[in-house]
């Protein structure tokens, strides 16, 4: 059974590739981090009378980093059913650096893909393909001239 070589027979190629992968990466591990993740902040909500969408509302405001402000509703709730809306709040805040990683992760991807493959075109494979074209038409064998009229 043959074994899959990375591209090594050019840098940009490898680039590209290496921007391919790691774009796709991110937006499986976008998928499966912030699904478990918002799991786990489902959980703490579980317990909690939704007041108009307001549990969706915290989680909102948590992942968008609005710190400065709560809910004047929940402001004027008691301590003992504040808690929850609290530790929504503060389980889904962890989510604001990882959604800003998963989008660096991307964009670099993107970028990686869009320079190595641009690099490796015009840097390796259209003289290349300039090579074969020589040898195909002008049935020129590697190392040797075209023959002069």
């Amino acid at each position: 059974m043959d074994q899959v070589k990375p591209p090594t027979d050019s840098l940009y190629k490898f680039v590209a590739i290496f921007g391919l992968v790691l774009f796709l990466w991110s937006y499986y591990a976008a998928d499966k981090f912030i699904d478990d993740h918002m799991d786990s902040v489902a959980s703490y909500g579980e317990h909690v009378d939704d007041h108009d969408g307001l549990k969706y509302k915290v989680i909102e405001d948590a992942i968008n980093g609005d710190t400065d402000k709560l809910d004047p509703f929940i402001q004027s709730l008691p301590i003992s059913e504040r808690a929850p809306f609290l530790k929504m709040y503060l389980q889904a805040s962890k989510l604001t650096p990882t959604i800003a990683n998963i989008h660096i992760g991307r964009n670099a991807g993107l970028l990686m893909i869009i320079l190595g493959f641009f690099l490796w075109y015009y840097r390796v494979q259209r003289h290349l393909d300039a090579i074969l074209y020589r040898q195909a038409v002008f049935g020129v064998k590697p190392g040797r001239s075209l023959p002069s009229d």
